[in-house]
Order: structure tokens, then sequence, then C-alpha cells
């Protein structure tokens, strides 16, 4: 169900041709029949979200969202980064912040989130972000005793917030790849 359900998205998103949205359910379930037991969830929605990219005649169906993410973030940097920076711990509100900014990415954003949800919101609320503070302790002592920090982004949603966090991470810039 997830699946079809995250394929869908993608095709509603795409086009209003109901015709298209129910050829590429079919197409998708006709696959899940044949998924090796073996794999991950993450391999399984890969190769489906791959061929419904291709079905569709897309390459990212959130690419006009993610770039008007950016835009706002980058527009509102200065004010974000007093928001951090003038907070009582500079590091685990930018970690806050990076962790809370992966929702700015999520195709299931508009069903989770509250209606006015917007960059401000996100950043006003980032003290309220539910986090174990007890691992982002661990987190921070781990990261001052690495000689290196490896870094895997996977959204550009969020890219900004990233950035931030790992300017936070008191790292010299070549130890971060």
């Amino acid at each position: 169900p997830c699946c079809l359900r995250r394929v869908l998205h993608f095709a509603e998103r795409s086009t209003a041709d109901e015709w298209l949205h129910r050829r590429v359910l079919v197409d998708v379930m006709q696959d899940l029949q044949r998924v090796d037991d073996e794999a991950t969830p993450a391999e399984v929605i890969h190769g489906l979200a791959r061929k419904t990219m291709k079905t569709l005649g897309l390459t990212d169906p959130f690419l006009e969202e993610k770039r008007r993410w950016i835009r706002d973030a980058l527009s509102q940097e200065p004010w974000i980064r007093s928001v951090v920076d003038g907070s009582t711990d500079p590091f685990l509100s930018a970690l806050r912040l990076a962790a809370a900014a992966n929702i700015l990415d999520c195709e299931l954003r508009h069903e989770i989130l509250p209606k006015g949800f917007s960059l401000k919101t996100l950043v006003e609320g980032l003290e309220k972000v539910p986090f174990s503070l007890d691992n982002a302790e661990e987190f921070r002592v781990s990261v001052q005793a690495a000689e290196s920090v490896l870094f895997i982004h996977d959204t550009a949603g969020e890219l900004f917030f990233d950035k931030l966090l790992l300017e936070k991470l008191g790292k010299p810039s070549n130890s971060v790849v």
C-alpha cells in the first residue's frame, strides 16, 4: 500500500489524467509481484519510483517545490542564522533545525503538517522539535573527538539547514566530507 500510495502521489502531482494514474498503479502492482523477498523497502520503492518517473516523463516531481524551499531559506538566511546564533546552544539549535527541515522534502508533508506551515513556523518552532537530548550530547562529543566527519546529505529542500549544522560542528572544512 505504501508503494502504491507513493507512486500515485507522483502521478497526481504530474498530471490530472486518471487513465495515466491507473496505468502507473497497474504497472507497479505487476512489478510488486516480482519483488525479491530479500530487497529492502528502500530498494523496492527506488526501483518503482524510477520506473514511474520514466512512465510519467519526469525527472523529479518535486523539483519546483524544492527550488522554492531553497529560495525561501536563502532569502531568510540572516534571520535564520540570528535565531540559531542567538539561542542558548547554537549547536543544538542547528542540529534540531537540520533534523526538522527534513520535513521540507517529505512528500507526505501536506498530510502530516498543519495548514499554514511555513519556513517561519519551522524556525520559530525549533525548540519544540522532539529530540533526544542525550543522543545530541553523545553526537556533539563524538563530532568533537573525530578527526573527520562524513556527512550524507539526502535532499535539496533542507540543504541550507544541513550547511548551517556543518558550520556549527566546529570542524575545519577539510575534515568534513
